[in-house]
């Protein structure tokens, strides 16, 4: 009789484990995948050449710097960060990318397709996979942007998948990941990066 017992208990304790864990799964799940409404902003593409202008000016600025004592500011607005992120680094991974300049901090948001472009969505004949490439992910990612080894950088602060917020420190390289920085190269005439009245400003050596 006890043996019995002992049995059912076994299986009581199990079955609920298996519910936790299956009722754990569902409900990261539905935070993750829940659908976030991406805030519109202005984007033209004359913005953007405005922005890829000032990067290319910056790193021919750094071949004619010498005395590193003069500076001088180059000012990135909202809509020329936007522009050039939507026109210049959207992909079938990240469709939609938006960039917002708050008070000391960047904000992107966007959607990430993780199934987009794998090899396996094909390699099943089912339909059901096929439609996994069009499964999409709202992302935000707050960041502080900062200066290291003459690169800009966007160290993460939050991060939240759908409405599941999840600690920076486990995902630190996810901007990088998605390749959403739009400082990709070094410039070595960069001495300050800092946000100011809804602006990037860059402040670089210049003779």
């Amino acid at each position: 009789m006890s043996g019995r017992k002992k049995k059912t208990s076994t299986g009581m304790i199990v079955g609920i484990i298996l519910f936790c864990l299956v009722a754990g799964v569902l409900f990261l799940t539905l935070k993750i995948f829940s659908t976030v409404p991406i805030r519109v902003t202005p984007t033209s593409p004359e913005a953007a050449e405005s922005c890829q202008a000032k990067f290319t000016k910056m790193l021919i600025d750094e071949t004619l710097a010498f005395n590193y004592q003069q500076t001088k500011d180059i000012t990135f607005s909202e809509m020329e960060i936007n522009s050039w992120l939507q026109e210049k680094l959207r992909n079938e991974r990240v469709p939609t990318i938006r960039g917002n300049l708050q008070k000391d901090r960047i904000a992107f948001s966007g959607l990430y397709r993780p199934f987009a472009g794998k090899s396996f969505v094909h390699t099943f004949p089912f339909s059901l996979f096929h439609n996994f490439e069009n499964i999409s992910i709202a992302f935000r990612l707050y960041t502080r942007p900062t200066l290291r080894s003459d690169r800009v950088y966007f160290d993460l602060e939050r991060v939240i998948l759908g409405k599941l917020h999840i600690p920076p420190g486990l995902m630190p390289n996810f901007l990088n990941a998605l390749d959403l920085n739009p400082f990709k190269k070094e410039v070595r005439t960069i001495k300050q990066v800092h946000i100011t009245d809804g602006a990037l400003i860059v402040t670089v050596y210049a003779d």
